[in-house]
């Protein structure tokens, strides 16, 4: 995955699709992902178009209101205590409801 070198601006008729990546100045930060070197993470974001007809997933820092996740016990009890539907790593994908857009419900 490419790390973000600009945050060039978010097409007006395109930030409502993905409001919760556009920055209060109509920006964003974009990384691409090239599926031959991060197959797993090209497959998801692919799915999630195929879903939902938006080609972009939010990658983000993974806390609430305590230091960066390090461990998948901290992962998951991260997940419980905060408003999130759903978390990801390359092993695991847990949500907290039932499965989220027809998408599996995968177990450690």
């Amino acid at each position: 995955m490419a790390h973000p070198r600009r945050a060039p601006p978010v097409r007006a008729d395109h930030a409502d699709k993905i409001a919760g990546v556009v920055h209060v100045d109509g920006t964003a930060r974009v990384q691409t992902v090239d599926p031959a070197t991060a197959p797993a993470y090209g497959a998801l974001i692919e799915h999630f178009h195929q879903l939902t007809g938006v080609p972009v997933v939010l990658n983000t820092s993974f806390n609430d209101r305590e230091p960066i996740v390090e461990a998948p016990a901290h992962a998951l009890a991260t997940l419980q205590a905060c408003d999130l539907d759903a978390a990801a790593s390359a092993q695991t994908c847990r949500t907290v409801l039932p499965p989220l857009w027809g998408l599996p419900h995968w177990k450690a």
